[in-house]
């Protein structure tokens, strides 16, 4: 699975971009930071691939964080947007979240759709890129 988890991985690197950054994050997002903003629609993503539950923790008194749990592993597909900043993400104290609950933002919706979307016309050797 985890070759698997790999690939969509690169997928959603090539997929990225401003315009799936959460609304915070935009002024933020660059090339060279390409996971910044996109925690939230990547966990619904991995979830939706490989199943699992999704997961919130809260990085400092401003930001949360969504990650992925599947068979008792943390996937983590965006912690690298903290790396930049060098905040260290601390997993022990997190909190199950829901598909539904993420989803009740109606910009979280809208980026979702346009990553779901680019996903499935994306290939691994494809060279465009969305950002």
């Amino acid at each position: 699975m985890q070759e698997k988890i790999s690939e969509l991985e690169t997928k959603l690197r090539k997929c990225y971009s401003k315009e799936t950054a959460f609304y915070k994050n935009k002024e933020a997002w660059n090339n060279h930071n390409p996971t910044c903003g996109q925690c939230a629609i990547t966990a619904l993503i991995v979830q939706e691939y490989f199943g699992g539950t999704i997961h919130r923790i809260r990085v400092n008194e401003n930001e949360t964080h969504y990650f992925n749990i599947i068979d008792k592993k943390i996937i983590d597909l965006t912690k690298e947007q903290f790396n930049v900043r060098n905040i260290k993400i601390i997993y022990d104290e997190n909190e199950l979240t829901s598909r539904e609950e993420i989803l009740k933002s109606v910009d979280t919706v809208k980026r979702y759709n346009i990553l779901k979307e680019r996903i499935k016309n994306v290939d691994l050797f494809m060279t465009k890129r969305y950002y």
